[in-house]
This record gives structure tokens, C-alpha cells and sequence, in this order.
């Protein structure tokens, strides 16, 4: 079994509060979950612009991971 991890920067230039900011990243994070990955915000969780997340998937074996 193949684990495979990767963190993404997000800008959210038009986001003026942290509220705004909270509506994308759940709404990605939502959709992203469909496809069967986790997904973690990861980082910049006060600032209210960016937001990092970091994304989780399992392969059963390396064909299936590449």
C-alpha cells in the first residue's frame, strides 16, 4: 500500500474576513473528500487571505498511486 501526501498554498484574494475564507476551504475540502482523499487545513489558519492544506490518498500499489 502506497500513501501519498501533498500540501497545497491556497490564495483567497477576495476574502475579507476568516469567515469568507472558511466557505472555500470547506467547499474544496468537501469536494476533494468525494474523490476519496483526506484533507487537513494544515497551516495559516489565522491569516485570512492564504490557507494551506495538506491531502491525503492511499494506493493499493505504485500503478495505482503514479
Amino acid at each position: 500500500m502506497k500513501a501519498l501526501l501533498f500540501t497545497v498554498t491556497l490564495s483567497v484574494p477576495w476574502a475579507q474576513s476568516l469567515k469568507d475564507k472558511r466557505m472555500v476551504v470547506k467547499s474544496l475540502k468537501d469536494r476533494l473528500a468525494r474523490r476519496n482523499l483526506a484533507v487537513l487545513e494544515s497551516g495559516m489558519t489565522e491569516q485570512r487571505q492564504r490557507a494551506e492544506l495538506s491531502v491525503v490518498a492511499l494506493a493499493a500499489n505504485q500503478a495505482l498511486a503514479d
